[in-house]
């Protein structure tokens, strides 16, 4: 695999300029995105809970993106079917 062809890498400009100096950030316009948001009623209570957060750090585990934890808390990261042979971008699996 080459570097190039790492999802991250047209990314890597901003790790090696002087950000402060060099970027040039385009004009955003919010608008649409705030419209949606009036139109819509505010859900409350979205926050990522333990168990959700546990399925993302177990994905992180089992793509190689992660090592696997060291420590036992006595809560197992959940196992998810499917991901099996699926590898991060940019890594290998050892």
């Amino acid at each position: 695999m080459e570097v190039q062809d790492n999802a991250l890498f047209p990314l890597l400009h901003f790790v090696l300029d002087d950000l402060p100096t060099s970027t040039k950030a385009p004009e955003l316009d919010d608008r649409n995105t705030r419209a949606l948001l009036k139109s819509r009623p505010v859900e409350t209570g979205m926050s990522v809970t333990d168990e959700v957060m546990g399925l993302y750090l177990a994905w992180l585990v089992q793509v190689g993106f992660l090592p696997q934890p060291e420590v036992n808390s006595g809560q197992p990261l959940p196992r998810i079917e499917g991901a099996l042979g699926i590898v991060a971008i940019g890594r290998n699996r050892v």
